[in-house]
């Protein structure tokens, strides 16, 4: 899956669901895949069966929001990328991010400007923190690359 060799990656998580049908990992796995693959039916079906199991999973809830979008449920969408946002163990995460963004284009598109800008200013904000977080990190590698330079003779 991370080759972008998307259907082999379903093959492979269907064979392996064939052997354990209770992986959680490999229904979560395969939903991911399933959506990406534009199957958002499978999608939905594999992620209600991961949140059945394991109901506070941020991840779970924001793929299973992706799959509802793709198939115009707009309403299952904003409630489970919702889910996401407040079920997330971590404020500034990715998933955390992205469900705001989901978000805010969700309740755009069911008229409701209100939420949708305040979505979007929470993804703004959550962005900036990461992308400071990321030039911080390149700056202190800089630093350090530049500090061992100078000690070598």
């Amino acid at each position: 899956m991370k080759k972008n060799r998307l259907s082999e990656a379903e093959a492979e998580y269907q064979s392996e669901l064939k052997i354990n049908p209770a992986s959680l990992s490999a229904k979560y796995s395969l939903g991911v895949v399933s959506i990406e693959r534009s199957k958002p039916e499978m999608a939905v079906e594999l992620m209600r069966q991961v949140l059945q199991q394991q109901p506070n999973s941020a991840d779970a809830h924001y793929q299973l929001g992706r799959a509802e979008s793709q198939l115009g449920n707009t309403e299952s969408a904003i409630s489970n990328f919702s889910a996401a946002v407040s079920k997330s163990r971590q404020s500034d995460s990715e998933t955390v991010r992205q469900s705001y963004y989901q978000l805010a284009q969700l309740y755009r598109r069911a008229q409701q400007p209100e939420q949708s800008r305040a979505a979007l200013n929470s993804f703004m904000r959550l962005k900036k923190q990461a992308d400071a977080r990321q030039q911080q990190k390149l700056e202190d590698k800089l630093k350090r690359t530049l500090e061992v330079q100078e000690t070598v003779p």
